[in-house]
């Protein structure tokens, strides 16, 4: 800079030298003088040559002109003013033109007006990797709006760790260096990231990756096979709840001939034959669905069209329109008839985004492959395939993402029956209803008004080809389990593609776990007789008693929250109803159903959709049972339900790893302890929060400290956004915020119950780490990225734990391990 100065001022020497005309001198950007002539006639800036000035908010700068008799004016005021005497003073950023007027003629400067960097950090100050890995380095820059918010990176070793422009570190040999984030805009503002590099075989510290080196082994043991796309521990343990009732379904069917007709042993075994007979399945091909098929064809109009709808929606086939019925958000004692738009089969997520495209090109094959397999020629099912994948995305692209899976201000839209026939303008609604049984309602919730709109202008006899096409896709895709082989494989190869695998089952495994899906709640009996422990039951129940009182003293002394909304926040904690291991009252779908072997196993599971889909205008009628369960027994998992308050652990997950009765105290809570505080702080989290003690959509909540907890949840998200997956690829906080709350305020919990015994800790941590070992293959980690509400399971270990003081003290984590979070970033809500 300094050399430039001199530079100048010889050059202003030399002007000055010849008396020519006089000049005038100025500064700018604290820049040496820059000489300028000094106009007689017509209106100049003196001292701006370029036409251009930049300017850091907050700055002032003191414009020339070539007269004092000059007047000044800002296009944008609120980015730059200008005073009388040409004084400039940079408000916001962006940019604005002041002109200067003498006499008739005037001058102008362009002024832009940016932002320095503030301070900069990284929301991972250390990363550990093996020698041959990337990762990237992902700046937070403030302010939010700096005008060159892109750092400069360099390492201080390259050998051990080189750095490219854009922050991919790429590990080179083993050893520890720093690489340096630091602001290009010359503020000097800086961060440093250290880098640990191992060995490619070397063990991987617990301070490091918590969750690789807790279940190093087991993934080791359970690395994937050719068709798998994934292995949990949920996986396993649904795998083994599976070969259980298989076992029995073998049972069974070894004694089908002693069994009366109408016992739910001959209807359960009936429907197995039927299910796993591929060789009379594969030679009907899509004879079982003629009847339906031929109806669709023979409809002359959109008024027909939309009877044979009503048909198929009896039966649980959805096409144009997808109505059902469900608790009411702001009134959970009483059903509503719900609108969900129209049905298609490929979500906004995949329809959208260059990296997608393989998806859509695979999704389009699947569709043209579905009427090849309907006996159309390769050129009709490639026109038709293109037609039904145009509607298909449009409807997709319309209608609600990941992001809105929660959002009940924009899917609570309640229609009268005369606004929901004016929404349905091109179709007779209420007449559709009427023929699926929906005779009496007076609202209807319209969750995609935006859809139902879209697919009531579809609904013209110029379109009607294209409709009759579309509602056929669906309902191959509805029955493609009930159909042949071949349609099996088709949703595989597709499948295959989406996850990177996809597992091959032979026809028994098939028809087995077809039965039981078809009978789940009565293989739910027979499950939780052989194979539920009471005494496990009541074991669950007194930890979840004591999660609950820890919950409800946690609330009590948050320092953020008002005494009345903590009042609140009890009295909802309170009111939360555990349902453990099974239902008292068991449903009885089946009780007055035949199954009939002498036709085919389509028809059998209309027969049983249809006996369900008609109890929908009894729940009308009637109110809520609260004690209904939203879940099976032998489901692997656990649920929290806002419109019931109630939280659900089926019979299936009370074994290990989650539970076992044998275990320490302490693993247990590592398990199943923070499963059940996990679900508790569902009633608390984004989502949850917006519901009351009844389960009704109602804020409860103060305005401060409803805003107190938003922020606090916009930290989370922010926390989540910046965790690498892999190079370049980062976990979505946005999308999983719910879960990740409740991942943090379940350990929370569990934590407070363990105290200062550290062993105790350790083993909850340890145990905690266990639980969510899973393998995927890059497919079926990317389909999760973009469907799933929960972070990846080694996010939910190695995110959460390090949010905890104990962690620190217990495995000695210093700032220069991998899985350091600073105090100030150690986010706590509930």
């Amino acid at each position: 800079m300094k050399k430039r100065n001199r530079m100048l001022s010889l050059l202003l020497a030399a002007l000055l030298a010849f008396p020519a005309a006089p000049f005038a001198t100025a500064y700018v950007n604290d820049t040496a003088p820059i000489a300028v002539e000094a106009a007689s006639r017509k209106a100049k800036i003196t001292n701006v040559t370029t036409g251009t000035l930049t300017l850091e908010k907050g700055e002032t700068f003191l414009l020339k002109a070539n007269s004092s008799d000059v007047t000044w004016k800002s296009s944008n005021p609120k980015v730059v003013t200008v005073s009388k005497t040409g004084k400039l003073k940079a408000v916001k950023k962006g940019t604005a033109k002041i002109t200067v007027k003498a006499g008739g003629t005037k001058a102008s400067v362009e002024v832009t007006v940016g932002t320095k960097v503030t301070d900069v950090n990284v929301i991972k100050p250390a990363i550990a990797l093996p020698i041959g890995a990337k990762s990237t380095i992902k700046p937070d820059v403030s302010p939010a709006d700096a005008s060159n918010p892109v750092p400069t990176y360099q390492s201080a070793d390259p050998e051990i760790a080189a750095v490219s422009k854009k922050g991919v570190v790429t590990a080179k040999k083993a050893g520890r260096t720093k690489i340096t984030v630091k602001a290009a805009d010359g503020s000097k503002k800086k961060e440093t990231v250290t880098v640990t590099v191992r060995a490619a075989d070397s063990a991987i510290r617990l301070q490091d990756d918590f969750y690789q080196s807790v279940n190093a082994s087991v993934l080791s043991e359970h690395a994937l096979k050719e068709n798998q796309n994934q292995w949990s521990g949920f996986y396993e343990l649904q795998t083994a709840v599976t070969n259980n009732l298989s076992t029995l379904v073998d049972k069974l069917a070894a004694e089908k001939d002693k069994f009366e007709q109408g016992s739910m042993e001959q209807k359960i075994t009936d429907f197995y034959m039927l299910a796993r007979d591929m060789e009379t399945r594969d030679k009907a091909g899509i004879e079982p669905l003629k009847p339906y098929l031929e109806k669709i064809d023979q409809a002359q109009t959109v008024a027909e069209f939309v009877d044979v709808l009503a048909e198929l929606g009896r039966v649980g086939m959805s096409s144009m329109f997808k109505f059902g019925v469900g608790q009411d958000t702001l009134d959970s004692n009483k059903y509503a008839l719900i609108n969900q738009g129209p049905a298609y089969a490929i979500t906004k997520d995949y329809i959208t985004g260059d990296a997608n495209q393989p998806i859509r090109d695979a999704f389009l094959n699947y569709i043209k492959q579905m009427f090849l397999l309907a006996g159309e020629d390769e050129q009709k099912a490639s026109e038709i395939a293109r037609q039904v994948y145009e509607l298909q995305q449009d409807f997709a692209l319309t209608g609600s993402g990941m992001e809105d899976i929660y959002n009940v201000e924009k899917l609570y839209n309640p229609y009268t029956k005369e606004e929901l026939a004016a929404l349905y303008s091109n179709c007779d609604i209420i007449g559709y209803l009427e023929k699926m049984g929906i005779t009496r309602f007076d609202t209807c919730i319209v969750q995609e008004v935006e859809n139902a709109k879209k697919a009531n202008a579809y609904l013209t006899q110029e379109n009607l080809e294209l409709l009759k096409n579309n509602a056929k896709f669906m309902l191959y895709v509805e029955c493609t389990e009930l159909l042949t082989s071949a349609h099996a494989k088709a949703l595989r190869d597709f499948n295959t593609l989406v996850m990177g695998a996809s597992e091959e089952k032979d026809a028994d495994t098939t028809a087995k776990e077809l039965t039981q899906s078809m009978f789940a709640w009565e293989f739910g009996k027979l499950y939780t007789d052989r194979y539920f422990s009471e005494e496990s039951k009541k074991e669950v129940e007194e930890i979840t008693k004591q999660l609950i009182a820890t919950f409800r003293s946690r609330i009590l002394k948050i320092s953020w929250l008002s005494e009345t909304t903590k009042q609140e926040a009890v009295k909802k904690l309170d009111a939360i109803k555990v349902k453990i291991g099974y239902p008292d009252t068991w449903p009885s779908y089946y009780d007055d159903l035949a199954i009939d072997s002498s036709v085919n196993i389509v028809e059998n599971v209309f027969r049983v959709s249809e006996a369900i889909n008609a109890t929908a205008q009894e729940h009308l009628d009637k109110g809520v049972n609260k004690d209904t369960w939203i879940t099976t027994p032998q489901t692997v998992n656990a649920f929290y339900n806002p419109q019931a308050n109630d939280i659900t652990f089926p019979a299936a997950i009370l074994q290990a790893p989650f539970y076992d009765k044998n275990a320490d105290a302490a693993e247990n809570l590592g398990g199943i302890g923070t499963v059940i505080g996990h679900e508790i702080t569902h009633a608390f989290d984004t989502n949850g929060s917006g519901y009351d003690e009844n389960g009704n959509y109602r804020n409860w909540w103060t305005q401060e400290d409803y805003n107190q907890f938003t922020a606090r949840a916009e930290k989370v998200k922010n926390y989540y956004n910046g965790i690498e997956i892999a190079n370049g690829l980062f976990q979505n906080g946005d999308q999983t915020v719910t879960e990740n709350i409740a991942d943090m305020g379940g350990m929370a919990c569990v934590l407070e119950i363990l105290g200062d015994d550290k062993e105790a800790i350790r083993k909850a941590f340890e145990s905690n780490a266990k639980i969510w070992a899973s393998n995927q293959t890059d497919q079926y980690r990317d389909f999760l990225l973009t469907a799933d509400v929960h972070s990846l399971n080694k996010v939910r270990v190695n995110a959460v734990l390090p949010l905890f003081d104990q962690f620190y003290d217990v495995y000695e984590v210093t700032k220069n391990d991998a899985m350091y979070v600073a105090p100030e970033d150690r986010i706590q809500i509930w």
